[in-house]
Parts: structure tokens; C-alpha cells; sequence
């Protein structure tokens, strides 16, 4: 799980030639001391609440995360996409769509989901947050 958490992480980094560009790009921050999986994890995540606070629709926001990153894919030979990416794309944006975040500022949440990301590891965090998205 940790080694495609990393590729898929890496995958969503390099989604910046796509409609979602704009939001990814501003909520990457350079001051973070976090992992990289962390920093990806949050950066996606808030990524999402902006396209929440634009009123898109978190099935217009997955679609699109998806067709994003098998364009990255092709450009940099990433493997293709799975069950397993799908599910980490829809768990992010359902918890960032879901009433535990919907409150928090997409930039706010980004520094509080990196911290959480970090204390207890990306691969701890991913399963709370699945099992937290999957509960609602």
C-alpha cells in the first residue's frame, strides 16, 4: 500500500497540465516540513475543497482527477490507473466534500491535514480517513 500510495501521490503532483491545475497549484506550499505523502495527501485534499467552495460536483471533481492523472500517466510512464487509485481519488474528495471538512478552508485544511498526515504516518492516516469517509 505505501509504494502505490507513493505513486499515486507522485501521479497527483504531476497533474498540472489539466482543468484542476489551478486549484492543485494553489494549495502546494513550500514551507511544509511534512512527508511527501503527506504533502500530496493534503495538497489533494484541499484541491478538493476548492472545487467544493466553486460548487462543482465531487463526481465532475473525481471524473476529472481520473482523465488528469491518465494523462500523467502516459507522459511519465506511471502505471495505469486501478480500483485502488479510484478509491484513494474518491475517498479524498468525499472527505473533503463530507461535513467533517466542509467548514474549514481549503488552505486551513491543507496545513491541518498534513499535520494529522504526519503524526500518525501517511499509511495509518489514509486507512482513518477511509474508514471515517466510508462510515457517513
Amino acid at each position: 500500500m505505501q509504494t502505490f500510495l507513493m505513486v499515486a501521490m507522485v501521479g497527483l503532483t504531476l497533474i498540472t497540465a489539466t482543468a484542476d491545475a489551478q486549484n492543485y497549484a494553489a494549495c502546494v506550499g513550500t514551507e511544509s516540513q511534512a512527508s511527501v505523502e503527506c504533502q500530496n495527501t493534503a495538497r489533494y485534499i484541499c484541491a478538493a475543497a476548492m472545487s467544493r467552495d466553486a460548487h462543482i460536483a465531487a463526481t465532475h471533481h473525481i471524473a476529472t482527477a481520473i482523465q488528469s492523472y491518465q494523462e500523467a500517466a502516459e507522459k511519465h510512464a506511471l502505471p495505469a490507473p486501478d480500483a485502488t487509485l479510484l478509491s484513494l481519488q474518491t475517498i479524498a474528495t468525499l472527505a473533503a466534500y463530507g461535513p467533517h471538512y466542509t467548514a474549514v478552508d481549503p488552505l486551513a485544511l491543507r496545513v491541518a491535514v498534513e499535520a494529522q498526515c504526519e503524526s500518525v504516518g501517511a499509511a495509518t492516516f489514509w486507512k482513518q480517513l477511509q474508514q471515517e469517509t466510508l462510515n457517513k
